[in-house]
């Protein structure tokens, strides 16, 4: 599921506790997804060519990646 951030602080909470600094994944087409770790818990960070969105697993965050980067190569074709 694909959450929006509840607040700015949700996102300040999660970067006062640390984003992995190498991503978990790198897709085919050098999308990348980030773990993200808070006080709540654990969001993933889904990013492609400057779009990010934030899922609160890396299964799910997989098939977005996944969905994002098919769109692009089908653009290109």
């Amino acid at each position: 599921m694909v959450q929006p951030l509840r607040s700015r602080h949700a996102l300040a909470d999660v970067q006062a506790c640390g984003m992995a600094s190498e991503p978990v994944m790198i897709g085919a087409e050098g999308g990348t997804i980030h773990q993200l770790h808070s006080r709540e818990g654990e969001l993933f960070q889904v990013c492609f060519q400057g779009t990010c969105l934030y899922c609160d697993s890396l299964h799910v965050g997989m098939a977005h990646l996944n969905r994002l980067e098919r769109a692009t190569r089908r653009e290109a074709a």
